[in-house]
């Protein structure tokens, strides 16, 4: 369990092994959480699955969770720092690219 705080999440268990995560073509100068620059081909991003699936599942937690309690959550989880306002444009993105 993590404590950050007044409150505890559950450890990521179940995460689904079979998720099969693509390199994105790089189209701007950050680099989104989830993803590093490919070694070769600076065009290319490549997945880093951990930081992808420990997402998905703070998508869960903000059912739960304020989005400043989740991004906490996920910095600590994925030892890569994501703000409460950068994982809510993360998610509202996915979520308008979806419809």
């Amino acid at each position: 369990m993590y404590n950050l705080g007044y409150f505890r999440m559950p450890d990521p268990v179940g995460l689904k092994d079979d998720k099969d995560w693509l390199e994105i073509p790089r189209i701007s100068k950050t680099i989104p959480f989830g993803y590093e620059e490919h070694k070769k081909d600076d065009k290319l991003l490549v997945p880093i699955v951990e930081e992808l699936e420990a997402l998905e599942l703070a998508k869960e937690y903000l059912n739960e969770y304020s989005y400043r309690e989740v991004a906490g959550w996920l910095s600590e989880r994925t030892g890569r720092e994501i703000s409460h306002v950068g994982l809510r444009k993360r998610v509202q993105t996915e979520r308008q690219r979806k419809s």
